[in-house]
């Protein structure tokens, strides 16, 4: 019942009673490679001011983007002949919110699952009523309203071994769902999202109902295996300039790759009200959101250090972003994200433009408020340098000191289309730098995370990572790419605290200096090689070869030492 008084609450606020509604549109899956499509289309200069500092974007706002394109004859021009390709498809995947001229070129992109099912066989058996846009499997319109309908399957396989004489690793993920999105008249947008999944394979996991893994939230453990489902869903309202979501799902703010240091989209989704405004060079966005802290979440005392009682808290969100775009070789972003719980929401956090930090001290300075700033610069040649600064906790006095309050994290990376001229060959580099103690909190529900799973970058603290990848993408539905990472992490020692452990925060008695990657530093050097192909829409088969080269990490013994670690993934996914 707190939950809905909540959101209701939340929603008259940001709404205003406004009844003046127009049509909105769902948000669009941010693994889609139509994000990839657009950071092309802006670092070769035939797109400007793209807000994708905040995903997901709506299928409105993407559409918007590649209108641009088609109503320009020079844009045109520009594009090799694999991104034409790519921009004819997408005319069909997002006909219902292009400009109207070119809605009628969208009916004449006949996809490929289109041809297959026209072929021998295949149309006696194929029933009419399947795939009758070309698209989705299931569609129903009439004048006002608009429904359309997906399956989701997934299976994945990885086998590996290991040098240290113990048996083959072997990993499996089953995935089945349905998603389905739509509109009802001008006044209302709708999305859905339900996926069932299970882990199985030669890891063992403990057995009961409060477990969860990296990225799930609440899963059911059976020892050889897991169980677990997630769905997303939402209703959307608004304006001619805004739109408010009552959903759940997924965020990811910022231009970072392989994650965001302050929302990513690691942690499974979450019940969430969302406020978004767009007008010319701006773009905000406000989040009050809920969150869970992880099953059996145990409490203890900052300055004892002794385990206290097993909670199951009520635990809140709230996050505002502001993007600007103020000139076309630059986009800036500035951001809040605060966790709370224990209580009843805050209405002080609630108020979409309010300044959390100083709302915190006002109540009290019990909650964990974050801010930070993000960078675009597009200085030509095809590239893009851009970075994001992540502050937890900051005293100027004692910069440089290594004082472990100084809690703070730093992304930095760059991306080149067209490498060396040749196209579709592109290459980026990102470099993460985050502190001890970065995302913890003296109090337990106050931890930067959703379920187990950190809410910004997914190393945790006291992390080092620098990663490069170099893609090829040979034709619309084929693409190659070779991926490198090293990850540094200082975890803690033995009876010791280093700040590596987001779980653990500063006690009392823990040492004052905290340096980065002190404690016991892990190494682990990712390399793979993928090969993806997209047989027709969203039927996607992936290949990779992985290398995992670890030093000093915990064995199964208990004790450090070293494994290297050779495997091949493989997946096949449809609308996954």
């Amino acid at each position: 019942m707190q939950r809905i008084k909540f959101l209701v609450v939340v929603i008259l606020i940001l709404s205003g009673g406004t009844t003046a509604l127009h049509a909105q549109s769902p948000p669009f899956p941010t693994n889609h490679w139509v994000y990839d499509f657009l950071e092309r289309m802006e670092v070769k200069g035939i797109l400007t001011n793209i807000f994708d500092g905040t995903r997901p974007m709506s299928r409105d706002e993407i559409a918007g983007y590649l209108s641009q394109i088609l109503s320009d004859p020079q844009s045109l021009t520009r594009l090799n002949s694999v991104e034409k390709r790519q921009l004819h498809y997408l005319t069909l995947e997002f006909r219902d919110y292009l400009a109207p001229e070119f809605r009628e070129k969208a009916l004449k992109a006949a996809p490929r699952l289109m041809k297959y099912r026209r072929m021998g066989f295949l149309s006696k058996i194929f029933p009419n009523h399947l795939y009758t846009n070309g698209r989705n499997l299931f569609q129903y319109s009439e004048e006002d309203f608009l429904a359309v309908l997906d399956p989701v399957l997934y299976r994945s396989g990885f086998w590996a071994k290991t040098d240290t004489g113990t048996s083959a690793r072997r990993d499996f993920r089953d995935t089945h769902g349905v998603t389905s999105w739509g509109r009802w008249g001008k006044h209302l947008s709708f999305y859905f999202d339900f996926r069932d999944s299970k882990i199985w394979g030669s890891r063992k996991y403990p057995v009961g109902d409060n477990y969860s893994l990296p990225g799930i939230g609440y899963t059911r453990s059976f020892g050889s295996y897991v169980d677990f489902d997630e769905t997303q869903a939402g209703i959307i309202v608004g304006g001619k300039h805004w739109q408010v979501t009552l959903g759940k799902e997924r965020n990811a703010w910022g231009p970072g790759y392989w994650g965001s240091l302050a929302i990513s989209d690691n942690p499974t989704s979450y019940d969430q009200v969302k406020l978004q405004v767009r007008f010319r060079k701006f773009k905000f966005t406000s989040i009050s959101g809920i969150l869970r802290p992880c099953p059996n979440l145990v409490a203890y005392s900052y300055y004892t250090g002794y385990f206290q009682r097993d909670i199951l808290s009520r635990k809140y969100m709230a996050a505002h972003r502001l993007d600007v775009a103020p000139f076309r070789f630059l986009k800036i972003g500035f951001q809040e994200v605060l966790i709370y719980g224990e209580r009843n929401p805050e209405i002080g956090y609630v108020n979409p433009i309010n300044y959390y930090w100083s709302e915190e001290h006002n109540l009290g300075d019990q909650d964990n408020s974050t801010i930070g700033a993000t960078f675009q610069l597009l200085p030509g040649f095809s590239s893009k340098i851009y970075g994001e600064l992540f502050i937890d906790d900051l005293k100027t006095s004692k910069l440089g000191t290594g004082w472990y309050g100084n809690k703070w994290a730093v992304l930095v990376g760059a991306f080149r289309a067209d490498l060396f001229s040749v196209p579709n060959l592109d290459a980026r580099i990102e470099y993460v730098r985050i502190r001890p103690y970065v995302y913890t909190h003296r109090y337990p529900v106050n931890r930067f995370e959703n379920f187990a799973t950190p809410l910004g970058y997914w190393t945790g603290p006291n992390s080092e990572t620098l990663t490069g990848l170099l893609s090829y993408r040979f034709s619309r539905w084929g693409t190659i790419g070779v991926q490198s990472m090293i990850w540094k992490h200082g975890a803690n020692p033995p009876g010791q605290n280093a700040g590596g452990d987001l779980q653990l925060p500063h006690r009392v008695f823990d040492p004052i200096q905290a340096r980065t990657l002190g404690g016991d530093l892990e190494t682990r050097i990712h390399t793979s090689a993928t090969v993806s192909y997209e047989w027709f829409r969203n039927f996607v088969t992936r290949f990779e070869i992985r290398s995992i080269r670890e030093k000093n990490v915990v064995l199964n013994t208990g004790r450090r030492g070293d494994i290297n670690t050779w495997g091949g993934f493989v997946a096949v996914g449809f609308n996954y």
